[in-house]
């Protein structure tokens, strides 16, 4: 029997992996039960004064508030400014334990403390201003909630009780008819109804009246709930309100009466007693309940309530279990403050939903790389993984089954599945599998004559089979006897383009596609896959830019209007207007790649969708191609996408129309309706600026489309700016220029954006920035502008500078006679001098062209002046120069020592490896570093046995020289991986397949070195 782990919607676990609530426009997905919530932790995370965030708000500018247990931080996205309290300084916060925040419309904050009562900060200053309590009663040092009232102040909830602050105030002022008794948490409608959780239950005062009073309760339990300490209140967008307590789980109150939830309510409930403590509503209908222990408790309508839980196991869960604090920002991110940190949730990235794998969640993936994706009759997404597993996804059912096959299928990842039309399921291995469609069960050799094949696709031919193999294509008849196998002929034009077959697709009229890695073959519908037919070869011409765009090949279809797309790895998509071509003639291919808005030209696999739009999944992205013609979409992280990587011809389109796209972290399930649906544009905000070096309060950070005024004499200035809208800060670039004095945008510093300038000239000038969310050459997705006012300093100014002039003019005359001579004397130094500088600064040129070719850290060529030597070997060997082979090393478990051991022992294991790879080459070999610990070496005159050789030396002396540190040797080997070039390929190809070869190097087992 497989090993399933069948799972209902309804189930706790779901809603951990569940996506969000949803916008009322779109409608909802049976695919969003397995889609995973993504929890961002916030950029620069270290820099908050302390890991445990309490309190969350976002000011007037858009900027995130974050109160900790050690103080207070506001983030724009990329920054994070902390304020910490400092004894004897009275304009500093006044305790750094901040347990609320609340947000004034002048774009300062309210916040309450642990134990230093209430301040207001003043972002013109950057100062907290004490507002004192009532009286001395030491409980009003103890804020515990801040809510807006109507008036433009606020209501203060402490320890001491309940108070007001009118806005501007310098003082609270504590509310007439409140009990004695504690204050928890407080809120107040728009109809004036006042709202207060204490220590002693809920209670409620009318508009117009001076009384707060308990309130009805629907039952018993209903009425424990209102007895019961009240730590969080929320008015959702139906007007009811609801209530977390301290034990008693989460109530509702509706027409003044309170009511109890089944499964929320009591401490036999979803809490299990803890402590509720807020309360948010991510999307109409939607309610998250954080807990202080168990994560957040989600309640969508008469559902079951679910759990939201930190997962160790996968990076994008919450940060920890304990939350303190939820909100929703205007772009319509949710943020959680957690033990452990604060988190990031895009409610608006849905256009595409991630299945990310886990161990620990059973709505997750069972293996982290999906290589083969199959939809069966009943709408299940069978997904192949590695090391024989399957996963099978039913979103009629919310249910996910993990299937393991046995050996040897287990050796091998599942690159091929098939669903039959008695419901069964062929997977391909090593060798053949069958899965019963209804029970599961797995016969582990279906197919007897497939035993020990590697099998990479599968198709149906009638009642028969096509199996493409790492030996061929075979043909098989219904009882499983193999019929024929085509393998690579002895001249190009017989056999297929090649024996390892990484694709069969059947074209309806256009015959039977068989891809490979050396080009095409095609049965037409007319030549009988029986007796003696031949196929018909497509190869790359480099001759022809009509040709084939390349020879590796991806998936081909055929669309609506009956064109053929032809997706390669490593020239994009060649497309067919139409087929067959005339008589005599080749086809002509005409060639969409990252020029036309491919994500890469490495293409893994191509989808049709309803509205005969083009999908391709490639090894950077998702690409929307649409069928007009006109420019491609490269779908981002704001859309959802979390897989970086998409894997060959792993996709499948589900009967709902969404499109299943399998890489390396994960399954892309791409909603074609949402990605079309336009997003808010993001706005770019300027959130921070320093002065000669120093840093202006938060306040003074200039508006967009406005004019900043500098201060006379200022001429260094640092503008800060990010994307307000919190969404994908990471996939992010942004770019500036004054636009009066620079024809090229500066690239600011993705991590810290800001815009840099020295000695600016005075006068008006335009600053412009831009920000692109898409691939590099798309067009910005945000701009913006500010006028620089830079006031002239007294000796720049215009009567100085006639004064001046008129000076001048009376030396020159006084001094034209008297320096003559002198000048005259002086020509012959100067002539001398002026050839010894130019001497000083060639040979400093060369040492600065030396440098700049040069990676600091480990002395050897940097990647482009690598790339540069590297074009000029392959520019000789283009034109009979020798061949070269090309060896791409990387440092095994690079990442693990780092971790382990710190980045300065990394970084000692990388410069000892290329020292000791520098000293075993040859003086006309190029060693060069390609990105963190890649390396790169380029052996002129070799071929792949003679670079083989090379790398296997190196590596081994690698393994013999353990690296010294802190007193201890610290043993690394390297994998590497080795291509020869071939007539005609390009540098990035020959790159690509020495890359590949160094992947099946790290999975044979590392401290080897693989051919390609």
């Amino acid at each position: 029997m497989p090993r399933s782990v069948p799972l209902r919607l309804v189930g706790c676990l779901l809603a951990a992996l569940a996506l969000s609530g949803l916008a009322p426009a779109a409608a909802a997905s049976h695919w969003e039960a397995f889609a995973t919530r993504v929890f961002e932790p916030i950029a620069a995370a270290r820099r908050l004064p302390y890991e445990t965030a309490t309190a969350l708000t976002q000011d007037r500018q858009g900027a995130i508030w974050i109160g900790t247990l050690g103080g207070l931080a506001r983030h724009d996205g990329y920054r994070v400014q902390p304020y910490v309290a400092r004894p004897g300084e009275s304009d500093r916060l006044p305790d750094n334990h901040v347990r609320a925040l609340l947000a004034l419309p002048d774009g300062g904050l309210l916040v309450g403390t642990h134990a230093g009562g209430l301040a207001r900060f003043d972002p013109n200053t950057d100062a907290f201003i004490a507002i004192e309590p009532p009286d001395r009663a030491p409980g009003w040092s103890r804020i515990l909630a801040l809510a807006p009232a109507r008036d433009g102040g606020a209501w203060v909830a402490s320890e001491a009780g309940l108070a007001h602050w009118p806005a501007g105030a310098e003082r609270i002022e504590p509310v007439p008819g409140w009990p004695q008794l504690s204050a928890l948490s407080v809120l107040e409608e728009a109809d004036g109804t006042l709202w207060v959780g204490s220590g002693a239950g809920l209670r409620r005062r009318l508009p117009d009246k001076a009384i707060f009073r308990p309130l009805e309760a629907e039952t018993a339990l209903a009425r424990e709930m209102a007895e019961d300490a009240v730590w969080s209140l929320l008015q959702d967008a139906a007007g009811r309100l609801w209530f977390g307590t301290g034990r008693s789980g989460l109530g509702r109150v509706e027409d003044g009466v309170v009511h109890s939830r089944p499964g929320l309510s009591g401490r036999q409930g979803q809490a299990g007693g803890r402590t509720i403590t807020a309360l948010l509503e991510p999307s109409p209908g939607l309610l998250w309940a954080a807990t202080d222990g168990i994560g957040i408790i989600a309640v969508d309508g008469e559902h079951a309530p679910t759990l939201i839980q930190h997962d160790p196991a996968l990076p994008v869960s919450p940060s920890g279990d304990a939350v303190r604090a939820m909100l929703r920002d205007r772009s319509g991110n949710v943020w959680i403050a957690t033990e452990r940190g604060v988190n990031r949730h895009d409610t608006q990235a849905r256009a595409v939903l991630s299945v990310l794998p886990s161990p620990l969640s059973p709505l997750t993936l069972s293996d982290q790389n999906v290589h083969s994706v199959a939809v069966d009759r009943q709408g299940r997404a069978w997904l192949g993984l590695g090391q024989g597993r399957i996963d099978v996804l039913d979103p009629a059912t919310g249910a996910l089954h993990r299937l393991q096959l046995e050996d040897p299928q287990t050796a091998r990842e599942v690159q091929a599945l098939l669903p039959l039309p008695d419901g069964s399921v062929l997977a391909g291995a090593r060798g053949v599998a069958r899965i019963d469609g209804r029970s599961l069960e797995v016969t582990p050799s279906a197919i007897p004559a497939l035993e020990g094949e590697v099998v990479n696709a599968l198709a149906r031919d009638g009642d028969g089979l096509l199996v493409g193999t790492q030996e061929g294509m075979l043909r098989l008849d219904a009882a499983g006897r193999v019929l024929r196998r085509w393998q690579r002929g002895i001249t190009p034009d017989s056999g297929l383009a090649d024996t390892p077959v990484h694709g069969i697709d059947q074209i309806g009229a256009a015959g039977t596609w068989v891809g490979t890695a050396g080009g095409l073959s095609l049965f037409p519908p007319s030549a009988s896959l029986s007796g003696s037919a031949e196929p018909i070869t497509l190869r790359h011409d480099p001759g022809r830019p009509d040709s084939l765009p390349h020879d590796n090949i991806g998936s081909v279809l055929a669309d609506a209007r009956g064109r053929i797309w032809v997706g390669t790895f490593g020239g994009g998509v060649g497309v067919v207007g139409s087929w067959p071509p005339p008589p005599g003639e080749a086809p002509r291919f005409r060639t969409l790649t990252t020029r036309q808005g491919l994500s890469d030209n490495s293409v893994a696999a191509l989808l049709p969708d309803a509205k005969g739009r083009i999908w391709a999944s490639t090894a950077r992205g998702l690409t929307m191609i649409p069928a007009d013609g006109g420019p491609a979409r490269v779908l981002t992280m704001r859309d959802g996408v979390r897989v970086r990587t998409y894997l060959p011809r792993s996709a499948a389109r589900a009967p709902g129309g969404e499109l299943l796209f399998g890489g390396l972290g994960g399954l892309s399930i791409v909603l074609p309706g949402r990605a079309e649906q336009p997003r808010p544009p993001p706005r770019i905000g300027f959130t921070g600026m320093a002065l000669d070096g120093h840093a202006m309060p938060p306040g003074l950070a200039p508006t967009a489309g406005t004019r900043l005024d500098l201060p006379t004499g200022v001429r260094r200035l640092r503008v800060d700016f990010a994307l307000l809208d919190f969404h994908a800060p990471a996939g992010t670039r942004y770019a500036y220029r004054l636009a009066d004095l620079d024809q090229e945008w500066t690239e600011a510093n993705p991590e810290d954006p800001a815009a840099h300038f020295e000695r600016l000239p005075p006068g008006l000038h335009r600053l412009q920035v831009r920000a692109w969310t898409g691939p590099v050459g798309a067009g910005p997705a945000a701009e913006t502008s500010l006028v620089l006012a830079v006031p002239p300093r007294w000796f720049e100014s215009t009567w100085f500078g006639l004064l001046a002039l008129m000076v001048c003019g009376l030396a020159v005359m006084g001094l034209v006679q008297g320096r003559t001579a002198y000048l005259r004397h002086r020509q012959r130094e100067l002539t001398r001098l002026v050839d010894e500088r130019t001497r000083e600064l060639r040979a400093a040129n060369r040492r600065l062209d030396r440098l700049a070719g040069t990676d600091p850290l480990t002395g050897l060529l940097n990647r482009r002046r690598f790339a540069e030597r590297a074009a000029q070997i392959l520019a000789e060997a283009e034109h009979g120069g020798p061949g070269f082979a090309l060896v791409l090393f990387d440092l095994d478990r690079f990442k693990q020592l780092n971790d382990t051991h710190g980045h300065n022992a990394g970084d000692a294991a990388l410069v000892g490896f290329c020292r000791l790879a520098a000293r075993l080459c040859r003086p006309q070999d190029l060693l060069g570093r390609h990105g963190g610990e890649e390396i790169m070496l380029l052996v002129p005159g070799c071929d792949a046995s003679g670079g083989r050789a090379i790398a296997e030396r190196i590596r081994a002396a690698q393994a013999e020289n353990p690296v010294s540190w802190e007193g201890g040797r610290l043993v690394v080997t390297v994998s590497g991986g080795v291509a020869a070039w071939q007539r005609g390929e390009s540098l990035e190809a020959l790159i690509h397949r020495a890359d590949a070869a160094l992947y099946a190097a790290k999975h044979g087992g590392r401290d080897q070195v693989r051919a390609a």
